[in-house]
């Protein structure tokens, strides 16, 4: 679920238009990601980042109506 959170998240990158595809690199924010360490990519960090709350949220949440939480039932 983690995993699938952290995709997500660079697929709304993406939509969003903050994640592309400039000059052929990978850019985020304008910035080719290509700058920085893998772990240090600020994609990365923001999708890391977002899968810890989303997951929380997720796990939290009692209201979920279409899809049983099988993780804590």
């Amino acid at each position: 679920i983690k995993t699938l959170l952290h995709e997500l998240t660079h697929l709304a990158q993406w939509v969003d238009g903050s994640l592309r595809f400039t000059h052929g690199k990978m850019c985020y924010c304008q910035e080719p990601v290509e700058n920085y360490d893998y772990k240090d990519q600020p994609h990365e960090i923001e999708a890391r980042d977002s899968e810890v709350i989303l997951y929380d949220l997720y796990m939290s949440s009692k209201s979920i109506k279409f899809f049983k939480n099988r993780l804590t039932s």
